[in-house]
């Protein structure tokens, strides 16, 4: 299914594209890079016990199209890479990654977007890299006055990392595309429709596969030039496929439906405090669990300067099960984000406090409705124009309530690298990352140290982008 929405998605640029491409005002791009890391692990497949340390090489060529004008826009990358193992021979895969994202202004007022992202990797833990590299950048500044390309950002489109655990180095293929119509009919006033499709497929059949439906619609109304309404819903067919053999309790196939409504009050230029209610509806097939949550929160947003603000909010959350026991509990949400330069310019930084609850399904463990809470710090400095390093540290903890018997992980995940530019065509970086699972059922314990240097060169011949 997966591949035939990006086929889909393609077409359906190149039908708005192509008719234009030829007029004058276009900057076409193509940006060829090869990387060549090597890579460290003391535990290769995450296992609790009996741990296999490794070293992995993986070579990957990539290739980068852009074309970008005042109403089109469009970016195509493919990154294959070939990953050896010096022990384990087996596990040797060719991974890849293809990246599409694109926009097209219909009128003025209404912009249409598109987005897939495809990866097939063995590598079992690569989601938060990915989260990291999946944001799209814009596809060219916009002149003043003009409205900026309508991309899409996974947060966007409600994405949220996969935090269960998967073992083992069988390769594994995702998939997720979307798009995405949004129309504004005044000052403040805007609207969209959406549709999401996804897919997770295993080599392993000890894990289980998935599949996403989810069209989605929403609104924002400006009342007056101090409140606004914003109301979004959606509804997701969740699908899933395992082998009996091996998997004991499958999940269910489900119908969910999702409401939110949200009042937005600026008090000044600098502070604005919001009112959320937000309802979830899953009915599943068969003996799965079904399910209501009332969710409803107070907060407010004070911006400390244009580069940095300050989020806090707190909630109450209620989800009344059909067979089990009923599960209720506080959400706190406290971030901080900056991109100002401190010290003279070369520190940025980031840090949040969240705690609420989730649904962990269409991934690796398809564990249902969960609690948590956590912290997450990051940060990035320049040593000099040249020598940066960055570092982050994560803890989590996820309580699987609907889990029998109930499961709850303490994740603990730390990591530093340093990068060097050592000119515009080579850079080199060397990292450390350290991750834990803690639960409170043995078999999903894990950890893992891993230490890595990656060389990258700009293949460009003119140490820049090929542009014509």
């Amino acid at each position: 299914m997966g591949r035939w929405m990006l086929g889909l998605t393609l077409a359906l640029f190149v039908c708005a594209v192509a008719p234009v491409s030829a007029q004058a005002g276009y900057r076409h791009q193509i940006i060829p890079n090869l990387s060549v890391s090597g890579e460290y692990t003391d535990n290769v497949n995450l296992t609790e016990n009996d741990t296999d340390s490794d070293w992995i090489l993986v070579v990957t060529p990539s290739l980068t199209y852009e074309v970008s004008g005042r109403r089109n826009g469009l970016r195509l990358s493919y990154a294959p890479g070939a990953a050896l193992y010096a022990k384990n021979g087996d596990d040797n895969t060719l991974r890849h990654s293809l990246d599409f994202n694109a926009w097209h202004s219909l009128t003025k007022n209404t912009h249409l977007s598109f987005y897939d992202h495809f990866l097939r990797t063995e590598d079992p833990n690569t989601d938060e890299v990915e989260r990291r590299e999946t944001r799209f950048r814009s596809l060219g500044p916009a002149e003043e006055g003009e409205t900026p390309p309508p991309v899409l950002s996974p947060e966007e489109l409600g994405l949220q990392p996969d935090t269960t655990l998967r073992e083992g180095r069988k390769p594994y293929i995702t998939n997720t595309a979307a798009a995405r119509l949004t129309h504004t009919f005044g000052r403040g006033h805007s609207l969209f429709l959406g549709y999401l499709h996804s897919l997770t497929e295993h080599e392993s059949r000890l894990e289980e596969d998935s599949m996403r439906h989810n069209p989605t619609a929403g609104i924002t109304y400006q009342i007056n030039p101090h409140l606004s309404l914003a109301a979004s819903g959606g509804y997701t067919r969740g699908t899933f496929d395992a082998d009996p053999r091996y998997l004991d309790d499958p999940t269910e196939d489900f119908d969910r439906w999702n409401g939110s409504l949200r009042l937005n009050r600026a008090f000044s230029p600098r502070f604005s405090a919001y009112v959320d209610y937000s309802q979830i509806l899953l009915d599943s097939e068969g003996d799965g669990d079904d399910y209501v949550v009332y969710h409803a929160s107070v907060g407010g947003t004070y911006v400390l300067s244009p580069k940095s603000s300050l989020t806090v909010g707190v909630g109450y959350f209620f989800q009344d099960n059909q067979d089990e026991e009923d599960e209720k509990g506080l959400t706190l949400n406290l971030n901080y984000n900056t991109a100002d330069q401190w010290k003279a310019g070369r520190l940025v930084g980031s840090f949040s406090v969240q705690s609420g609850f989730r649904e962990a399904f269409f991934g690796t463990e398809n564990l249902g409705f969960s609690s948590f809470y956590g912290a997450t710090m990051n940060l990035r400095y320049a040593m000099t124009k040249k020598i940066s390093w960055s570092s982050y540290l994560t803890y989590r903890r996820d309580d699987y309530l609907n889990e029998t018997p109930e499961r709850k992980d303490n994740a603990y995940l730390a990591g530093v690298g340093v990068q060097y530019q050592i000119s515009r065509r080579f850079s080199l970086s060397l990292s450390f990352s350290h991750r834990t699972i803690d639960s409170n059922l043995d078999e999903e314990d894990s950890h893992e140290n891993r230490v890595g240097v990656d060389f990258s060169m700009n293949l460009s011949p003119e140490l820049k982008p090929i542009s014509f």
